[in-house]
Order: structure tokens, then C-alpha cells, then sequence
């Protein structure tokens, strides 16, 4: 039996400072006055655990026990403050702005987490495996009476292999386990608030009496009581193998129901107080896993080896609780019976109209419900649900989100006497994303960036261009903010170099005279190549609409490792 102590205390901070200038851009036009916002920041963690450990072993029977307990700490005081109209963009410190202007903000967010848990191991011979755990947890971000979760989990192996009425196989298979498991995980990372459960009060509130603004407080947001885990019960089987003495993989299914999500329900106007978080609805995950590798040496010069993993995922919203078929706004949706945040929108046909003729007959049969007239050159959209009019209602839940379906990959490796190559390649399918008009460009005034993609607009004498007619921002059926549509859904697939690594070690006959162990040169890329399917030049890997995301680098290195 052993007991382990160990702790662990963080301070950390940060100082964030950031200065606007004035910039007179033409005698028309000028941007906002500068400004001056300074921001600190500081966290502290504290952190105990504590590892009860027994291993005991009697004929072929083989037990492992484990009991822990964790408890951590989090404390943030961040501090702000803000000035604007400087004298000039020289003179840089905060006494120098209007302190009229002048603002400040300042709190302490505190959080606390308790766990228990332990895990015991069973093996009889290596051959029958099981294994159970339980943890349980308790959170400040929960009010007391929904603060601890208990979590089991429990799952069994049999080494097929090691039967007896194997040994006809040992030539070709060397190694086969089933697997199978069922377990239970909260979750609390929807919460961004530190105190969701408890309804707090704004002290910055100004209000008009007598004439004069008062100071008070109100109430900004509303919390309830109750939230509390969300809780995903997962069950799955799967196997593992060997093949022919070099040939590994694992085989996985697994089945992901998670119930009580956190989630933003909405409220009517007449509530005031937005919407509020709950735990409510349903959501079911399911796929497979594979992975395989092979490794070889195939002789005194050559040795190789090579892996591959695919993984598909298939979520669905199974309910949302009183009845509620979706939530969100916009062009997204969450709604029962599709996929987590789906693009909810209009399906366009891919071709534009080549006449006004063409719009005008399209607009007398079917309508136009964007407040801009059809002109040629423009988007044809789909009567999805065949009511003979184009509304609201025939906006579709596409196929796919901006969360791939699909992930793989595949490494290569080999080593030819002393030369070596490795790589590592990682891709995703069954993705979509919308990028808005910050990363295709718009005609709107002196704020113009158009891409070179419209440089293939429709026009009079192109018809199968890549892009509708040129527009002014806001002023066709085409634009995104007038209708989105599936158009303007680009599939972000790629594949991507994401390693490369080429060395040469010197022989060792060389390196005797200078009394060194092992010489390696070598020469190291990352992210050097990306094919996908988009016509503009962007990261496929980009989150954001307008393409901000902190951008991917490429890099390349030489270096030389040397072991004495």
C-alpha cells in the first residue's frame, strides 16, 4: 500500500496595455478619438491531491485498488481602466486623456472544486480484465443541494488470444482482445459565469430623479437555483489486434448520450432579463474509431513504418425540454432531431439568373421575400418545401456543420542506412463553414476590399462565373446579410502536411576520434502543404466567420543533435 501527497500553488499575471491613435484619413474623414485602455490581470490556483495505491497478486489472480481525493482553488482579480481624446498620439500615459472620459472596472471571481474517486483493477491470468471507477464532485458553481455528481463507470476485456482453442492462430494472429465499457462524466465547462446559480445585482446603474441622475443597482440577468452537471452516458465496444507478427489496430464504436445540457433558454421581451441558462434537452453521439500500424525491418538497410486512424462522429439533438423544437436566431439553429448548431438557411441552386426576363418570371411565380428586387445575375433560390412561394420557410438544415464529421490521418516513416524520413499528414472531411464579407470583400464605399474571386462575377457575357453580379453591400437578393444561403456555404475539407522531418547520423567510425556517442542533422518543417477546395486563399482551419482566428504557421528548422 502507498500513499501520495503532492500540492501545487500558481500566481500568475499579466499586464495588457493598448493605444488607439487618431488618424485623419482624407479632410472627409477621420477615425474616433484615440484612446488608452490598461488591463491587469491576476490568477492564482492552489491545487492539493492526495493517492492511496494497493497492488496485490495471489496464483493468477492480479488486483489493483486506487483512491484519491482533489481539491483546487481558482482566484481572478482583474482591473481596468480607460481614457480617450489625447492630445496628440506622442503622449501615451492615462493622466494625459480627458478625464472626463474617464472609466474603471475592478472584481474578484472565485471558484472551488472537491473530488473523490477510485478505481479498482481485476485480472485473472491477463486474460479477463475488469476495471470499475467511480469519482464524485462537487463544484462552487453549483448551489448547495446540486453540487455533487456522482460519476461511475465500469468495463471488461477478454484476451481471445490467450484461450487455449487459439493456439491453431498463434501463426498469423498474435494478439485479439474484446472490449467493452459503460460509464457516466459530468461537465460543467458550458459555464462561463463564476456564480450561475445565484442572481447578482449591477452596481453602475444611473437613474433620473428630480431632475438629476442617482446612482443604484439592478438586476442584469437571471439565474437559477437548480442548474446544475450536465451528465453524458457513454457505452461502446471495440477490439484490438495483431496481425502477422507487425500489423496493430483497434477497432471502436461508442454511443454518447448526454443529458441535461447547459444551455441558453430564451425568454419573451417582456421578461427583460434575456435569456437564461438551464439544464435541458438531450444530445446523442455516436461513431466509430479505427487505427492501424505496421512496422518492418526489412533488412540490414531498410526499415519502414506506417500508421493510419479514421474517426466519424454523428450527433443529434434528441429533445429541448417543454416541448421546444429549437433555439437560436440567425442562420444557425440548434433544433430536435438535427445536428448540434446547424446552418438553418436558404438552399440556392448553384445558378444565377442570365436575363431580367428570367427574374421577373421567377418573382411572379414565386415571390421575393428580401426587400431588393431580382435582377439578372442574381441567386436562384429553391422552393424546398413546393408551396409555390419563396419564404421563410424554405430555409433548410444543411448536411453539414462547421464540426467535421470525418477526422484522419496517416504517418509514414522510414530509415535507409542512415538516413531517415518521417511524416506526419492530418485531415478532416463532411465540413462546412461561412466566411462573411470581411474574408470575400464587398463594395461598400471607400471601405472596399473586394477579393480577386469577383474579378468571376456574373456579368452579360459571363454566365458561368464562380460569383453572382457585382453588388453594392446590402443591395441584391444575393448579399449574405439580405439571405443566407447555402451559396455562401464553403466546404472547408482539407488535408495537411502537418510534420516533416529529414536527418542523416554520422557513422559512428567517424565520430570515435572525437569521442562523440551519436550525430544527427536534421531538417524539420511543420504545416508546409494544404489541399482543399477553396477558391480564396484562407485557412481552411479558421473558426471565425471573417477569417480573425490567430492564423497557422509554417515553419522550417535545421538542427543537429548530439549525444556524447
Amino acid at each position: 500500500m502507498k500513499l501520495t501527497l503532492q500540492g501545487a500553488y500558481v500566481d500568475a499575471s499579466q499586464r495588457y496595455s493598448y493605444f488607439q491613435k487618431f488618424i485623419q484619413y482624407n479632410p472627409n474623414k477621420a477615425s474616433d478619438p484615440n484612446k488608452l485602455e490598461i488591463a491587469h490581470y491576476d490568477w492564482h490556483r492552489t491545487t492539493f491531491d492526495a493517492f492511496l495505491n494497493y497492488d496485490k497478486s495471489f496464483a493468477k489472480h492480479n488486483i489493483k485498488a486506487m483512491l484519491g481525493w482533489h481539491t483546487e482553488r481558482f482566484k481572478y482579480l482583474p482591473d481596468w481602466m480607460y481614457r480617450k481624446s489625447f492630445p496628440n498620439n506622442d503622449l501615451t500615459d492615462m493622466n494625459a486623456g480627458d478625464a472626463s472620459t474617464q472609466q474603471n472596472a475592478g472584481n474578484t471571481r472565485e471558484l472551488a472544486m472537491v473530488s473523490y474517486f477510485g478505481r479498482l483493477n481485476y485480472d485473472y491470468a491477463g486474460r479477463y480484465l475488469f476495471e470499475a471507477n467511480f469519482r464524485s464532485d462537487a463544484s462552487s458553481r453549483f448551489a448547495e443541494g446540486h453540487r455533487w455528481g456522482f460519476f461511475p463507470s465500469f468495463s471488461a476485456a477478454w484476451r481471445v488470444s490467450e484461450e487455449p482453442f487459439m493456439e491453431g492462430t498463434k501463426s498469423w494472429l498474435n494478439n485479439l482482445k474484446l472490449r467493452a465499457s459503460w460509464g457516466q462524466l459530468g461537465n460543467q465547462d458550458a459555464l462561463s459565469d463564476y456564480y450561475p446559480w445565484m442572481n447578482t445585482y449591477n452596481l453602475n446603474a444611473k437613474y433620473p430623479f428630480g431632475g438629476q441622475l442617482t446612482p443604484g443597482y439592478y438586476q442584469g440577468s437571471y439565474h437559477l437555483e437548480t442548474i446544475s452537471w450536465e451528465r453524458s452516458t457513454t457505452w461502446g465496444i471495440g477490439m484490438d489486434f495483431t496481425l502477422f507478427g507487425g500489423l496493430t489496430g483497434s477497432l471502436d464504436y461508442y454511443n454518447r448520450k448526454t443529458t441535461g445540457i447547459i444551455m441558453d433558454v430564451s425568454a419573451p421581451a417582456e421578461f427583460a432579463l434575456g435569456a437564461y441558462k438551464d439544464n435541458i434537452g438531450a444530445l446523442r453521439n455516436q461513431g466509430v474509431e479505427l487505427s492501424l500500424a505496421y512496422a518492418k525491418q526489412l533488412n540490414k538497410d531498410w526499415t519502414i513504418n506506417v500508421g493510419a486512424n479514421f474517426a466519424y462522429n454523428k450527433n443529434k439533438i434528441l429533445n429541448l425540454g417543454d416541448g421546444t423544437e429549437y433555439i437560436g436566431s440567425g442562420n444557425r439553429r440548434t433544433a430536435v432531431g438535427q445536428q448540434y448548431n446547424s446552418f438553418f438557411m436558404y438552399k440556392a441552386t448553384g445558378k444565377f439568373f442570365n436575363s431580367q426576363q428570367e427574374a421577373d418570371d421567377y418573382t411572379a411565380k414565386y415571390g421575393n421575400p428580401f426587400g431588393r428586387k431580382f435582377m439578372a445575375g442574381d441567386l436562384i433560390y429553391e422552393d424546398t418545401n413546393g408551396d409555390g412561394k419563396l419564404d421563410s420557410n424554405d430555409r433548410i438544415y444543411t448536411k453539414h456543420t462547421d464540426i467535421p464529421a470525418i477526422t484522419y490521418g496517416f504517418n509514414l516513416g522510414a530509415t535507409w542506412k542512415n538516413i531517415d524520413l518521417s511524416m506526419i499528414w492530418q485531415g478532416v472531411g463532411a465540413v462546412s463553414h461561412i466566411y462573411n464579407r470581411e474574408v470575400l470583400g464587398e463594395f461598400s464605399g471607400d471601405a472596399s476590399h473586394p477579393s480577386t474571386l469577383w474579378k468571376d462575377s456574373w456579368t452579360d457575357d459571363n454566365h458561368n462565373a464562380k460569383l453572382p453580379r457585382v453588388f453594392e453591400t446590402g443591395n441584391s437578393p444575393s448579399d449574405m446579410t439580405r439571405a443566407m444561403s447555402t451559396f455562401w456555404l464553403w466546404n472547408t475539407a482539407y488535408l495537411r502536411l502537418k510534420t516533416l522531418q529529414l536527418g542523416y547520423t554520422l557513422p559512428k567510425s567517424a565520430l570515435k576520434a572525437i569521442g562523440l556517442e551519436k550525430v544527427r542533422i536534421y531538417y524539420a518543417g511543420e504545416n508546409l502543404l494544404t489541399f482543399d477546395a477553396l477558391p480564396f486563399n484562407i485557412d481552411p482551419e479558421v473558426t471565425s466567420e471573417r477569417g480573425s482566428s490567430y492564423p497557422l504557421l509554417r515553419s522550417h528548422s535545421i538542427g543537429i543533435n548530439i549525444t556524447f
